[in-house]
């Protein structure tokens, strides 16, 4: 027997590390490595992904999805057809407005 085509992947489901939502936009955050055996990945949603990740960091997952998707490198507008580009530049814009408006000061 045959096996159906899929014409779209099916997206990445995963679990906030944070909220403890699930997401279908989950942004890489962390890869914890192990001394033996195989480590894994945390993922956040991508309201709380800028409290885990410089303003760089963002920018760096942004342009390593968009060097390898080939929704992205088809399109010169990858943020109206791939929704993880559209997510990462979420995630990067609010790093960088956590960035611009500086260290918050603990409340006494």
């Amino acid at each position: 027997m045959s096996e159906p085509i899929h014409s779209t992947p099916r997206q990445p489901v995963r679990m906030c590390a944070t909220c403890e939502v699930i997401t279908d936009q989950p942004v890489l955050i962390r890869s914890i490595e192990q001394g033996s055996g195989p480590g894994w990945s945390l993922y956040a949603c991508a309201d709380c992904a800028p409290t885990y990740l410089t303003t760089a960091e963002a920018f760096q997952l942004l342009m390593d999805h968009v060097g390898v998707c080939r929704i992205c490198m088809e399109t010169d507008q990858p943020t109206e057809a791939c929704t993880t580009a559209r997510t990462l530049i979420r995630v990067h814009r609010s790093c960088y407005r956590n960035d611009a408006q500086g260290p918050v000061s603990p409340k006494a």
